[in-house]
């Protein structure tokens, strides 16, 4: 055989080689590509998903935060009248304004076992045939569904039994308005055409807020999703029945949309967020690229994915310090005078002491009111409760805000006020509170002259923490009430 002729077989065969080994390649990379292709597209939905469902358990949460307050308010008005020889006080209206306004509820009344009541207007009344009423008189509290009122007003009503010794003596009940979760979506979220709802276990819509809403108020949302496939409708019902978030593609009035919903957890309610379906798939694609010119668009659409999962994570983030700041600040409020509670005031008063104000001159004033229990027992506790209530108020208007001030028993106070740093300035803010309480008075038909013992202690001469500081102020508190009351007794002054 030619010596070229071998050389071009040779060269043919070594052309076959690389044709081949490029087929393997181009075939292998391709499918690469596909597998990666998928892989995003399932990764894309999936953040997707998350992004979804991270903001309506977001809105979710907000709503669930107002009725939680409701909710434990309700119980601290029960056991605040299990304490009275009748649950009919008085001044059980008073109690309930105090209630309503400690919470977002709008309106309560107070119950004896046989139905008679009292609302927040001192209107009288008798419920003896409201079934949750009738539930609530066995100890338990009752949630009710969200009732209709006249004037198509839709509230969830709290019953609270109030519980002596054993025995259910009556009911508190407090109403809050489910039109409040209005005011929570934002309607610059997403499209500008989201829908939020919030829908009982039924599926009718109790509430409802967003700027081109295709459904109304006491709709079912399941006969509005005509022409939606029957096992999509079917999965819906079974996740509300099994309180289960819900993700599902579905069409509402011949459009395609994507309905978005988390459990409220109390009642069957249901906040759900509607979303056209084509942002939907807008936001479902943004993480996958086209293949066309795929090795660069790879690169780009992995930079805007990490770029999205950074906004995402900022985001939630966010949200979530947001939403940990306002339990902690729950968590830290007495109910009552919404000021800081005893183990919230003691913690910020330490923990100023341990850091910025470590070398800087303080000042703690314990206060005591003065005759307290006959307050209670002349006046009622539920006047007595406005006095704290008042106290408090009054109190936090009084001085900076940077200064801590708390409830840190029944009719014990604490104001700690930062940066005193000379017998001056000391004298000029104890002169403050001595004329404070000279003009200090509480109710509003009835006008009480409200006094206190108060006794002083200065960081660091007097204590380098807190407990030695409280111990020190709590001396010149005694020695006040023992001078006679109504005066204050610098620690200093008896050491």
């Amino acid at each position: 055989m030619p010596k070229s002729h071998r050389q071009s077989e040779g060269n043919f065969q070594s052309f076959k080689q690389w044709i081949v080994v490029s087929l393997v390649l181009f075939v292998y990379f391709l499918a690469v590509l596909l597998s990666y292709s998928n892989r995003m597209k399932a990764f894309a939905s999936d953040v997707s998903s998350d992004y979804f469902s991270s903001h309506v358990r977001t809105l979710t949460e907000s709503f669930s935060s107002e009725v939680y307050t409701v909710n434990q308010v309700s119980l601290v008005a029960a056991s605040v009248l299990s304490l009275e020889d009748t649950v009919l006080i008085e001044h059980s209206y008073e109690l309930l304004q105090g209630a309503v306004d400690s919470s977002q509820a709008t309106y309560g009344y107070v119950s004896d076992s046989a139905g008679n009541c009292v609302d927040i207007k001192g209107n009288s009344f008798n419920v003896w045939d409201n079934p949750d009423f009738g539930q609530a008189l066995t100890g338990i509290q009752v949630i009710s569904d969200v009732e209709d009122l006249q004037g198509g007003e839709r509230m969830l009503a709290f019953y609270s039994p109030i519980t002596k010794n054993g025995t259910v003596e009556g009911v508190v009940c407090l109403q809050y308005p489910v039109d409040r979760f209005n005011l929570i979506p934002n309607q610059s979220d997403y499209d500008g055409s989201t829908v939020y709802m919030l829908i009982r276990s039924d599926g009718v819509i109790s509430s409802l807020t967003g700027i081109r809403p295709k459904v109304a108020l006491n709709e079912n949302i399941f006969d509005k999703l005509a022409g939606t496939d029957g096992a999509i409708v079917q999965r819906i019902r079974n996740n509300i029945e099994n309180n289960k978030p819900i993700q599902e593609c579905a069409v509402l009035d011949s459009s395609d949309i994507f309905l978005n919903a988390f459990p409220v957890g109390i009642s069957g309610l249901y906040v759900m967020e509607i979303h056209s379906g084509y942002y939907y798939r807008v936001i479902n694609s943004r993480n996958y690229a086209d293949t066309k010119d795929v090795l660069v668009k790879l690169f780009v659409a992995l930079v805007l994915f990490l770029g999205a999962v950074i906004v995402l994570n900022i985001i939630n983030r966010t949200v979530y310090n947001k939403s940990r700041i306002e339990l902690q600040n729950k968590a830290e409020t007495d109910l009552l005078t919404g000021l800081l509670n005893k183990i919230a005031t003691e913690k910020h008063i330490q923990e100023f002491l341990d850091g910025d104000g470590k070398n800087e001159p303080a000042m703690l004033v314990v206060l005591d009111i003065d005759n307290f229990k006959k307050i209670n027992d002349t006046m009622g506790h539920a006047f007595g409760d406005h006095v704290l209530a008042t106290l408090g108020v009054r109190l936090k208007n009084q001085f900076r805000s940077s200064d801590i001030i708390g409830r840190i028993g029944g009719d014990e106070f604490i104001v700690f006020l930062k940066k005193i740093p000379n017998e001056e300035i000391r004298d000029k803010e104890a002169n403050k509170l001595i004329n404070f309480f000279k003009d200090f008075k509480a109710g509003d038909y009835v006008k009480y002259s409200v006094t206190s013992s108060m006794g002083v202690a200065m960081y660091p001469e007097d204590g380098g923490n807190f407990e030695q500081l409280y111990k020190a102020a709590d001396k010149g508190v005694y020695q006040s009430k023992k001078n006679g009351k109504n005066q204050l007794t610098l620690y200093s002054d008896i050491k």
